[in-house]
């Protein structure tokens, strides 16, 4: 465990390099930095109380009222029923039959992980904080299933990239920011199904485009001079109210 600091640090690097501004106090981007991606789950364990914390699954978010941390499942695994409870064993009993024992825990972790904060599901992961299943991966927050990534917040489904805020199912972006289905773009913002991009905005199942907003290569002059005015327009949001109301999903209804 930590008190953040790295990550804290991470956060302002990373909206410097995505926005062009640095931005400060993580904690307060909260809410829209988990817009779109699943929560981590957090449970009270039956036999202390403790928070527990679980990937936001289907199959965990079932047996969230009967999990138990790390330490304790280990001495559950001391207990067993009777052979008289044995004995009478039916699949119409069983719930009640093995309650007491039928408990899992879903703190997992695999390989070296360091100084996490409410992760779970962790592999060889290091400075990351409110993250499910955080592989390979550090400096993250908020996200589910960051693998093999660093410098990530807000983000779903990510591999192999870095600098990058709420970006999802996607692999090998670069300084970018809501992209969803994307594969090795950079520099790009609001774009969608689409890979092979450079400095592109608002590009939708679209291949291999430079400079281009709409889906349509502008240049680099007239690119860089709208980025700025619509970058500009987003940390003032974000500043004000720690949220954009605007994101790669939800641009056709706003």
């Amino acid at each position: 465990m930590s008190d953040g600091g790295h990550i804290e640090r991470a956060f302002k690097e990373t909206t410097a390099v995505v926005f062009g501004k640095q931005m400060d106090d993580l904690k307060s981007y909260e809410k829209w930095l988990l817009i779109n991606v699943p929560a981590i789950l957090k449970s009270k364990s039956v036999a202390s109380n403790k928070i527990v914390y679980a990937p936001r699954t289907a199959y965990y978010s079932a047996i969230a009222d009967n999990v138990l941390t790390n330490s304790e499942a280990l001495e559950f695994g001391n207990q067993k029923v009777s052979e008289n409870v044995l004995s009478d064993l039916h699949l119409s009993n069983i719930h009640e039959k093995l309650h007491k024992i039928a408990v899992i825990t879903p703190e997992v972790t695999y390989g070296n992980n360091y100084e996490l904060i409410e992760c779970t599901g962790c592999t060889d992961a290091s400075f990351c904080s409110n993250c499910a299943f955080p592989v390979k991966s550090r400096y993250s927050a908020y996200s589910f299933w960051p693998r093999e990534s660093e410098y990530v917040f807000g983000c779903s489904h990510t591999l192999s990239s870095t600098f990058c805020i709420k970006c999802y199912y996607s692999s090998n972006l670069t300084r970018c920011f809501e992209m969803s289905d994307c594969n090795n773009c950079r520099d790009s913002y609001f774009c969608y199904n689409s890979e092979n991009l450079s400095d592109c905005m608002f590009c939708f199942n679209s291949k291999a485009k430079s400079y281009a907003i709409g889906n349509v290569e502008v240049g680099r002059e007239k690119y860089m001079k709208i980025k700025g005015i619509i970058l500009d327009e987003i940390v003032k949001m974000l500043e004000k109210d720690k949220k954009l109301d605007i994101n790669i999903y939800n641009l056709n209804s706003t």
